[in-house]
């Protein structure tokens, strides 16, 4: 076994992501990577390679990829801070040790005294761990990986950091959770939820512009232009038209926060078997799926009250009732008060990991 560093080699990676399918596989109810997703997103055409140093990271067994990780020294973080990610290891702890050791000793050479991990240059695209729950099925957008993984972190040092949670929600505790936002959201007055449908660029940059608002205080934010954006991003236009997509307007006439809810699109991810995830895949997966998203909510902290925040959820709420669904997912929520904790514990946990160096 031995350890090498690199920027971006395709054969390398190609190498690493036959590892990823290779371990993947053994989960039946998990999508298989995106091999051209995958090529793309971590060579010279990311525009986010303009702020961000990468360095990869391969334990080669012969010609083979046993394990991979990857360095990103964001400009963009505060100094001394750096991401680690793209993590593929085999369950072998000797592996594991060998690569992240290789990895965080490179961050040393660069200045670098707190690693954060995992995430792909950030949190604008794939992080976290998942901790538990691996025999649940799997829905959109669910960070998945085998079980080992945070335990080969925590073996070679790294903390629990930052918790994110998920409730699967029934349809009653969603009416009812509907019901309570309308009583609390009674007297507010001079604002309004207006249902966007995003059909062109205009709109995209709009939603992208109330989301660095909304999570300017997010774990591990920063900014990302519009042009990093819609290269993490501009693939979820494909669904646009699926998804149900709010602003909440306030007495300035201006929208100050959004909810996004939507079909469960883990079917499409599937039936795509490692390629292109296609409109019609996303159309069929909309049309057949028994789950519904709620994925996200939030107001830029000047509009932050409870009756308004409570006007913008229900709306949310009221387009996941439209239709029937088996299960509702309150999706990936920070550690905090929830306004699904009243409706018992939460089902699953993603972690984020810190290493002090």
């Amino acid at each position: 076994m031995k350890i090498i560093d690199c920027d971006f080699n395709e054969a390398l990676l190609l190498k690493s992501f036959d590892l990823q399918k290779e371990l993947m596989g053994q989960f039946k109810q998990w999508p298989l990577p995106q091999k051209d997703h995958e090529v793309s997103f971590y060579s010279s055409q990311n525009p986010m390679n303009r702020h961000t140093e990468v360095r990869h990271f391969m334990a080669l067994s012969g010609d083979q990829v046993r394990g991979s990780v990857t360095a990103f020294i964001d400009k963009l973080l505060p100094a001394g801070q750096a991401v680690l990610g793209r993590y593929v290891c085999e369950n072998r702890p000797e592996t594991s040790k060998a690569l992240l050791g290789a990895a965080v000793e490179w961050l040393k050479t660069k200045s670098i005294n707190t690693v954060i991990g995992p995430a792909d240059y950030g949190i604008w695209a794939k992080y976290r761990f998942k901790t538990d729950a691996f025999d649940l099925p799997y829905y959109g957008g669910e960070p998945v990986n085998p079980p080992y993984y945070p335990q080969q972190w925590e073996s070679f040092g790294f903390k629990k950091d930052a918790r994110w949670r998920t409730w699967e929600v029934s349809r009653s505790n969603i009416e009812a959770m509907h019901q309570m936002c309308i009583k609390r959201a009674e007297g507010v007055q001079g604002w309004r939820v207006e249902r966007i449908l995003v059909e062109d660029e205009l709109t995209f940059q709009n939603y992208h512009r109330l989301l660095i608002e909304i999570f300017s205080e997010n774990y591990l934010a920063t900014g990302i232009d519009y042009l990093d954006f819609k290269f993490c991003f501009g693939s979820l236009m494909k669904a646009l038209p699926l998804i149900h997509l709010f602003f909440i307007i306030g007495p300035d006439n201006k929208a100050h926060g959004l909810a996004l809810g939507h079909p469960d699109f883990g079917k499409a991810y599937k039936d795509a078997h490692g390629g292109a995830v296609t409109p019609a895949l996303l159309m069929n997966a909309a049309e057949t799926t028994d789950s519904y998203i709620l994925n996200m909510m939030g107001i830029d902290k000047e509009s932050r009250q409870q009756g308004v925040v409570d006007l913008l959820f229900k709306s949310g709420l009221y387009s996941a009732l439209e239709r029937p669904r088996e299960r509702y997912y309150g999706y990936l929520v920070r550690e905090g008060k929830s306004i699904y904790s009243h409706f018992g514990p939460h089902q699953r946990e993603y972690w984020m990991y810190k290493l002090e160096i």
